[in-house]
């Protein structure tokens, strides 16, 4: 699957592989598009072993009317807003399709994201209502309790508003992972042209740090963002020292490293050898090679925890992952808000309310300090194999 997403089409197809599993990984990785185009360009009676190879090129054609939209809907948005004085940053979706793939097909998202700074969430809500967009009220916002708690740490940093099946995720702070001011990422944009129009976009070391936070954060339960980074992280003119010193400035640089030891450890990404001045990787007999200033070693620890513990991971399904007590050691080891986790915090972050908890338990306003109660035993309860999500 990878050696087809990331176009290495040397790699002979494994005999007696299982194609059902295929199918699954490639559809919960959301790569059909990436592995239709690698399937297209292998010789005929290769393709003939694979079976329902047909199935991804439909995918990735029904996705292009998708795709158009929404490229015509972020022109719309994004100049509507600053036609009304709301600065607005755009990030990953379909630009960024089209700057690692040159086609917004082969990299679809269900929504379309959009920063803005906390002051002008309400100003911008009313100008999506007024182009016809709705909030989706979920069980995190649905009572102003809720909405209020769910917004510290680790809560909420987003809502949701539709228009048919066009999606936007209207942020206020872009990760958990970031303490980082709206105005700070303002003052390092990018512009691009869509449609005509001028989009403001995130700088791009923000734009690579915020997309490693973006899958590591998220346990790398897409590959499709793994390959997203080889693919990006390859460019030449990439300032490897500038890159680090950036993410070490927001408290995330551990992250960079356990993305490549990640893509140093697969096999199936060629990633050329990096050195500067701070560390170099590569690969070497067979082995990957990481050297290192004195002064990095914390830096390295904390990156190598992080990539053995989330490299079983990759592979579990979703269910698996509730389960795994290699999730739960994953997230107390991720920063947040560019810092490691106190054990105090990590304590506390045990009885506070989630969705989980929402989804399960619909208490109203007056009774939320139950959450509180039943949120450890349901926690607990999670964990067992006598737990099934669909209870």
């Amino acid at each position: 699957m990878l050696s087809l997403a990331a176009g290495d089409l040397q790699t002979p197809l494994m005999e007696g592989m299982d194609w059902q599993r295929f199918a699954e990984l490639v559809s919960k990785n959301r790569l059909e598009p990436l592995v239709a185009v690698g399937i297209k360009k292998l010789p005929q009676e290769t393709v003939r072993r694979i079976p329902g190879s047909e199935t991804y090129a439909k995918v990735k054609n029904s996705l292009a009317l998708l795709s158009m939209r929404q490229i015509q809907t972020l022109a719309c948005v994004m100049s509507d807003f600053a036609a009304h004085g709301i600065r607005a940053l755009s990030f990953k979706g379909p630009l960024l399709a089209l700057d690692l793939y040159g086609n917004p097909e082969l990299r679809y998202s269900h929504d379309l994201d959009i920063l803005i700074a906390r002051t002008d969430f309400p100003k911008a809500c009313e100008r999506l209502e007024a182009n016809g967009f709705q909030e989706e009220i979920t069980v995190l916002n649905k009572t102003e309790k809720r909405r209020r708690k769910v917004e510290g740490p680790m809560g909420i940093i987003h809502t949701k508003f539709f228009r048919g099946d066009l999606c936007i995720e209207l942020h206020w702070k872009i990760s958990h992972r970031i303490a980082e001011s709206f105005d700070a990422f303002w003052e390092r944009r990018s512009q691009k042209k869509l449609l005509g129009q001028t989009i403001h976009c995130l700088g791009d070391l923000d734009n690579i740090s915020y997309l490693i936070c973006h899958a590591a954060g998220h346990g790398y339960m897409r590959m499709r963002w793994l390959v997203d980074l080889y693919i990006l992280l390859q460019r030449p003119d990439l300032n490897w020292l500038a890159l680090y010193q950036d993410m070490k400035r927001k408290g995330i640089q551990e992250m960079l490293l356990e993305t490549l030891f990640l893509l140093y450890r697969c096999p199936r990404f060629a990633m050329p050898p990096v050195d500067n001045s701070l560390f170099s990787i590569g690969r070497e007999d067979g082995r990957v090679r990481f050297r290192y200033r004195e002064d990095l070693q914390a830096d390295y620890e904390h990156a190598l925890a992080l990539a053995e513990t989330v490299w079983p991971m990759m592979l579990m399904t979703d269910e698996e992952r509730q389960r795994s007590s290699q999730s739960r050691k994953y997230g107390v080891l991720l920063p947040v808000d560019g810092k490691r986790q106190s054990w105090l915090e990590i304590l506390i972050s045990f009885f506070r309310p989630g969705e989980v908890d929402f989804q399960r338990f619909d208490f109203p306003d007056s009774l939320y300090f139950l959450y509180y109660v039943v949120r450890p035993f349901y926690r607990v309860w999670r964990m067992t194999p006598f737990y099934h999500p669909q209870e």
